[in-house]
């Protein structure tokens, strides 16, 4: 993870690995005075296997020219397969439960086993169900619950898989997702820009739900502010019309507006 601490924008204008082993990647490209970004990097295990390690390096060209260089290193294990190797519990709607399933395929051992699932994250539940055991090869079925509560938001966390393996007994499983809110207004913040004293400005907003919803009322505390938004109809998508009356005040002008639904 990196942070902006410049006034100015930060602006990434590649990633690249040195090696074939390695993915990097970049969720968002420029970030603003104090914003966080980060650089992922994902293993190649589909073709490379056993010790890895690469360099990646990441070139800044705004505010200045800057290359910063990562060094990745991991272990590639050919006995233990994921399968997806992720678990991943794409889009689930706050408040919801999201479910997640992948196979465990052990090839060794015949006494191999899985002892324990921990994870840091409270929402994180694990069902665990073995499937197979003979001639060295284990398999369970794991189903991950993302239980309701999660905040909304990107999820990026971790399962550590405990098996009473001496020469590994730690597996890292990645897990992902994107948690969002069951209603979202856009733009989240609404710039209105310079407005002339008498002078009227009308801006739209647009809210979204997860399932159809009414709008019961939309306040300001401010009487400037008009809007019309108000409807019988449920609808999933509704647009709010914000009308602004600037009165003979100057100065800046900074409010809060409540959407009831």
């Amino acid at each position: 993870r990196f942070t902006n601490l410049y006034k100015e924008d930060v602006h990434v204008a590649n990633v690249h690995s040195h090696c074939g082993c390695t993915t990097p990647s970049i969720e968002k490209d420029t970030l603003a005075t104090r914003e966080t970004g980060e650089v992922r990097v994902r293993f190649n295990t589909k073709s490379f296997l056993g010790s890895r390690g690469a360099t990646v390096t990441v070139t800044i060209d705004r505010p200045a020219f800057a290359e910063v260089q990562l060094q990745v290193r991991g272990y590639i294990r050919s006995d233990v397969v994921f399968t997806p190797g992720t678990v991943d519990f794409g889009s689930v709607v706050a408040g919801e439960q999201g479910n997640a399933k992948l196979d465990v395929a052990y090839a060794g051992s015949d006494d191999w086993e899985i002892v324990d699932v921990r994870s840091a994250n409270e929402f994180l539940e694990v069902e665990l169900d073995e499937t197979t055991r003979s001639g060295g090869q284990v398999g369970y079925h794991m189903l991950v619950h993302l239980k309701p509560g999660a905040p909304a938001g990107l999820l990026q966390d971790q399962l550590a898989i405990v098996t009473n393996d001496a020469g590994g007994k730690l597996l890292l499983l990645p897990v992902e997702g994107q948690i969002t809110s069951p209603l979202t207004v856009s733009p989240a913040s609404l710039f209105l820009g310079a407005v002339k004293p008498g002078e009227t400005v009308k801006k739209r907003l647009v809210v979204r739900g997860s399932k159809p919803f009414r709008i019961v009322e939309v306040q300001c505390d401010d009487p400037r502010f008009a809007f019309d938004a108000v409807t019988a109809e449920s609808k999933s998508l509704h647009f709010v019309t914000l009308t602004f009356a600037a009165g003979a005040e100057t100065g800046e002008v900074s409010k809060v507006v409540r959407i009831q639904t």
